[in-house]
């Protein structure tokens, strides 16, 4: 076996010197200490069935478990993937194919599963190809979409890992008397790095939200169990900008108001969510991060529409920026990634000499906090989930008949934006086949949720397809729909 990595010896002893800390899940409550001896069962169990060394695919929802079966992975050197459980079928084969992954723990089991507690499994994935390499320091791997069509799956170092969560725990202030109410998935950047890893390292309790996160859930959890953070995207702070102040019972409204963090991220605030929820609780607190990279800033709530001031260590600069125009910012932090393993020099291609990785954001800072203004390489966001319009594409074109597609994101008939592909197809496409081969290709939220088919894509005079032309057919396509006409 190889030796136990610098990431699995801090957090052992992290969890050892707060063998009280818990994790609540419904209405379990596991601690640090049983956790780290659950962990020592997994170890057993897993050498049984894992290859020394393997890469390992994790996709489960969050769950005490899922902590016990990190560490049981890398006490024995294993490479943990972790990934969104709402991956679709034929986007886990691909990763599995690209990464040389012999190895998936899932809640979904299979005749060759070995269950190892009450909600997983561990099976062979038959992988049997030629893997490719990883870096030597490499102890566990977090997946992007950013810029390619299959999630890219970044490389970490066990110094990085470690240094994003004391980068954070430092900038936030997290310490053994906080307890993180979490509505994200652990495999999001903004979990892993805010609350997974800094916890289990500070000693910080932790209470897991099951199910889709609810404003509703919320405040019944905060009432329960006054945790001091609240970890969420910006669409559960809508949600719970919906309850009238008034409704809400007392307990529950000063346990709200004494909540001391509420971590967003992901995406802009509304406004009025925003206002609501200052008067609700408190300011909502941006976190700005980038997979990549891991935590970039970190704005405590004092100015609206700011994603703060650069965390310790971090250094941020702009290309091609003047007085009109904000530039695309390069990022330096000591939590870098190393590289991707699915696309050998895709990743170093955005590293410069002095080790700053270019993003696809445009930025300037503006009284010393910095502030976004949109992105070089646009991504769709549903939900908080974001990927490339290429990832929802590539399967749409495998399909029978389909010459070309566009995927957008166009306004509805609310303030939701909807979804949607426009498909091209001489023969025409039946859409409920075509809906049926994308559940079976990608996760759900990434299936359209209006897909119209056309003989020809509409084509301005360079001959590219415009943006505006494909959302202009989806839109009269909803409005017929809505008015029950074809």
């Amino acid at each position: 076996m190889m030796p136990q990595s610098a990431l699995y010896r801090a957090l052992v002893d992290g969890m050892s010197r707060h063998p009280h800390a818990e994790v609540h899940h419904l209405d379990q409550v596991v601690s640090f200490g049983a956790l780290l001896t659950d962990s020592d069962r997994k170890r057993r169990d897993f050498r049984r069935v894992v290859e020394p060394q393997s890469r390992v695919l994790v996709t489960l929802r969050n769950h005490p478990g899922y902590i016990s079966t990190l560490l049981a992975l890398l006490a024995d050197g294993h490479f943990p993937i972790l990934a969104d459980p709402a991956l679709g079928g034929g986007e886990i084969r691909r990763l599995i194919d690209a990464c040389g992954i012999r190895h998936h723990v899932t809640a979904t089991p299979t005749s060759d599963s070995l269950a190892i507690d009450d909600v997983s499994g561990i099976a062979p994935t038959g992988f049997d190809g030629v893997a490719p390499e990883l870096a030597s320091d490499s102890v566990l791997g977090r997946l992007t979409s950013g810029s390619t069509r299959l999630p890219a799956c970044i490389e970490f170092s066990a110094d990085a890992v470690i240094s994003a969560a004391t980068t954070w725990t430092a900038g936030s202030g997290l310490t053994d008397a906080d307890r993180t109410l979490l509505a994200a998935g652990f495999a999001n950047g903004l979990a892993f790095n805010t609350t997974l890893i800094p916890s289990l390292l500070t000693g910080a309790d932790m209470v897991l939200m099951a199910g889709l996160p609810r404003g509703g859930t919320v405040l019944r959890e905060t009432r329960r169990l006054r945790p001091t953070v609240l970890t969420a995207f910006p669409a559960l702070y809508d949600a719970l900008a919906q309850f009238d102040i008034g409704s809400i019972d007392a307990e529950a409204a000063a346990a709200m108001r004494g909540l001391r963090l509420r971590l967003s991220s992901a995406a802009p605030m509304n406004p009025d969510s925003a206002r609501a929820l200052a008067e609700m609780s408190g300011h909502v607190n941006d976190y700005y991060g980038i997979a990549e990279t891991g935590p970039v800033t970190f704005n405590p709530g004092s100015t609206y529409g700011s994603q703060g001031r650069p965390l310790a260590g971090v250094t941020i600069d702009f290309d091609d920026q003047t007085a009109a125009h904000p530039g695309r910012m390069r990022v330096r932090t000591p939590s870098m990634g190393t590289r991707y393993l699915n696309y050998p020099g895709e990743f170093e291609k955005r590293v410069s000499a002095s080790g700053a990785y270019l993003t696809s954001d445009r930025g300037e800072f503006v009284d010393g906090e910095l502030r976004l203004h949109g992105r070089v390489e646009e991504l769709l966001n549903v939900g908080g989930n974001k990927f490339t319009p290429e990832s929802v594409a590539a399967p749409i074109m495998d399909f029978g008949g389909v010459i070309d597609c566009r995927v957008v994101q166009f306004a509805g008939t609310g303030d939701r934006k909807l979804l949607g592909a426009v498909v091209q197809s001489e023969t025409g496409c039946d859409e409920h086949a075509l809906r049926g081969h994308l559940r079976n290709h990608l996760a759900a939220f990434k299936v359209p949720e209006l897909i119209v088919t056309v003989d020809r894509l509409p084509t301005g005079q360079t001959g590219k397809v415009p943006s505006a032309a494909v959302e202009e057919l989806l839109q009269n396509a909803l409005m017929s729909r809505s008015d029950g006409r074809e």
